[in-house]
């Protein structure tokens, strides 16, 4: 491990063999030896001036080979590969590559071999041994190399402990190793040219979950502007953002070419700067402009797009931007209409809210906006929801105000929507990721299309600075969508109740000062779900008991996103484990050989830390942890949850 303390290369010692082997000396056909298929070398280095000692000396040291039958056997899925040969190299693969370049024309070369017929012939491990001894007595292994050796040594039956245990490095370290053998070959060969870092290949292989084209197109991406600018996962989303838009682009022309249509790859440069005037509106004028022969169309996001090559008919002489302006107006009234009718399929479902959520019910309800109340009240009437519609808009909402308390949640609901609605609708400024949010909702939960002028707007809005992902934009100030929520009551500091995201348990990421009494939890929680659906459009559907940090018992939100609450998910952990990796200077939490959750501000020393870290990492999870045993694990020392409490 080239870039790793813990170096197979300088700590793998194979056990010394109890007694000399038996080895026969044979001169073979050169044709008939091939080198190991499992060889984790793929890259022999330089041979030219090992050819010319084989041209001037021959092969002084013969390489030792195997019984080719022998080796398919404990290796099937080389049988193929293997077929025709008779023996194969277990050490001296160099020494058989240059013999073979030096002799390439002669059929009748020989090649002195030692032949071992020892039970190693069988054992796919003993052979792995040796060929890796060999390879690190020359030069360490690159990372990919080590990657197919593990990969190897997992082929043949050992497990990622006992891989590393003979390599004498950590378990972390070979799992993240087999990680690398998910990149594609040229993505592979430049971890091992050193253009690529190690860790990042492997955040290549996290954000494109294992698709070698995401991949690749990603790793291509970011090697030009923009995506310089770009984070690995914020690349990958918009390749398949890419990808995805592609497949709509190739329906789209199917669907022009069955109707006839001529493409335009480009109305200005069709039609100039008068392209709006061009643009038909309706299914009447696309019919006339077909019927007349003047219909192209142009393919979009939001689908095809239809223009009339003939000349438009101009009421006035306006100038350019003047008709822009216009133009723009007409669409954003257009689009604003549009969303209306979307929020108000979403105004029409009432949440559910206990009536300890009562004081932030009337909130909303004793201070709209005008503009927001008169939304409001206009997709309230159409959901038939409030007193007699026939009552003026200020006496009407007096009622509403008194009114029962399910009347009373579903109009401050509507309130709260047409507050997203009045934003977008800022004509002072440009659209930014809470615009993009409120779109998404409408999208998601409500069927809405974007327009073209609105997807204009949204592609104008700079990426976030951070890694969220594609289809969830940011809100407010914070951008990432939490999975894992707790809600706690701070004694001793904050005095109210606080809002956790994951596992970011030293800082709140939101405060109810208001709420300061420990035992109002219906009224904490209400709370709790109206800030994570106005924030991240996130649906609590109920709390479970759980634990925050030792000593602070807490509510773990139950949502959609929760990893632990998604269904068909990983079954109860048999052994969870904690260790410190020296590789990313970092503690690990295992939970049955699989990487759970790290901590890389701890250092090696601070085991009693860590064994709290991890603690309250299991008690997020639903999982009572009475303590920690130490236990040695080959030259790891590792800490194994006790579960029980018989420990």
């Amino acid at each position: 491990m080239t870039d790793s303390v813990e170096s197979a290369a300088t700590d793998y010692a194979p056990p010394e063999p109890a007694a000399a082997v038996p080895m026969q000396a044979r001169q073979v056909s050169l044709a008939s030896v091939v080198t190991h298929p499992a060889n984790p070398r793929r890259d022999l280095g330089d041979l030219t001036e090992l050819e010319e000692s084989i041209r001037e000396l021959g092969v002084l040291q013969p390489p030792v080979v195997l019984p080719a039958a022998r080796v398919a056997g404990a290796w099937p899925q080389y049988a193929a590969e293997l077929a025709g040969a008779e023996w194969v190299v277990l050490m001296g693969a160099r020494r058989r590559t240059a013999a073979g370049r030096v002799w390439a024309g002669d059929p009748d070369a020989t090649l002195n071999v030692l032949l071992r017929e020892d039970a190693i012939a069988d054992d796919p491990g003993g052979q792995l041994d040796v060929m890796t001894a060999e390879n690190t007595a020359r030069s360490p292994l690159t990372p990919m190399e080590e990657a197919r050796a593990f990969a190897a040594q997992r082929a043949a039956g050992r497990s990622q402990r006992e891989i590393a245990a003979r390599m004498g490095c950590s378990q972390a370290n070979v799992s993240k190793r087999l990680k690398l053998l998910d990149l594609p070959e040229t993505m592979a060969a430049a971890v091992d040219a050193r253009t690529l870092e190690v860790g990042e290949a492997m955040a290549y292989v996290d954000a494109a979950r294992g698709d070698q084209e995401v991949m690749l197109a990603t790793y291509e991406f970011r090697s030009k502007p923009p995506g310089r600018t770009w984070t690995v996962p914020q690349a990958a989303n918009e390749v398949r953002r890419e990808r995805e838009r592609g497949i709509a682009r190739q329906a789209l022309t199917r669907k022009a070419t069955e109707q006839g249509l001529t493409l335009i790859d480009d109305p200005y440069k069709t039609f100039g700067g008068a392209y709006w005037d061009h643009r038909l509106e309706g299914k009447k004028a696309i019919a006339k402009a077909r019927d007349a022969g003047t219909l192209v169309a142009t393919i979009t996001d939001g689908g095809l797009v239809y223009y009339s090559t003939a000349k438009p008919k101009k009421a006035d002489n306006r100038s350019e931007s003047e008709q822009k302006r216009i133009t723009d107006d007409r669409e954003r009234r257009k689009a604003m209409t549009a969303r209306a009718e979307a929020a108000a399929v979403l105004a029409a479902r009432a949440p559910k809210l206990p009536p300890a959520a009562a004081d932030i019910v009337d909130a909303w309800l004793f201070a709209p906006g005008s503009e927001c109340a008169q939304l409001a009240h206009k997709w309230l009437l159409a959901a038939e929801v409030g007193p007699d519609p026939a009552l003026p808009n200020y006496t009407w909402w007096e009622k509403v105000r008194r009114a029962g308390w399910h009347t009373r949640v579903h109009a401050a609901h509507a309130l709260a929507l047409a507050r997203r609605e009045v934003q977008a609708r800022a004509t002072y400024r440009s659209w930014t990721h809470s615009d993009a949010a409120w779109l998404h909702r409408l999208t998601t939960e409500a069927g809405y299309t974007p327009s073209e002028w609105e997807q204009a707007r949204l592609a104008a809005i700079d990426p976030p600075a951070d890694d969220t992902a594609a289809g969830e934009p940011d809100v407010g100030e914070r951008h990432a969508v939490p999975q894992r929520i707790s809600l706690s009551f701070d004694s001793d500091d904050a005095c109210c109740w606080l809002l956790h995201y994951d596992l970011q348990v030293d800082q709140a990421a939101a405060y109810a000062e208001p709420l300061t009494d420990p035992d109002a939890v219906d009224a904490a929680q209400a709370w709790a779900a109206e800030v994570l659906a106005d924030r991240h459009g996130i649906e609590v559907t109920g709390w479970t008991d759980g634990q925050l940090l030792p000593g602070r018992p807490a509510y773990l939100a139950v949502h959609a996103g929760d990893p632990t609450a998604a269904a068909g998910g990983p079954g109860p952990v048999g052994e969870w484990r904690l260790l410190f990796d020296p590789v990313d200077d970092a503690w690990l939490l295992l939970a049955d050989d699989k990487p759970h959750a790290d901590h890389d501000a701890l250092t090696a020393a601070g085991v009693e830390q860590a064994c709290r870290w991890a603690s309250a990492v299991l008690a997020d999870a639903d999982v009572v942890c009475h303590g920690w045993t130490a236990r040695a694990a080959g030259a790891t020392l590792e800490y194994v949850a006790d579960l029980t409490g018989e420990c």
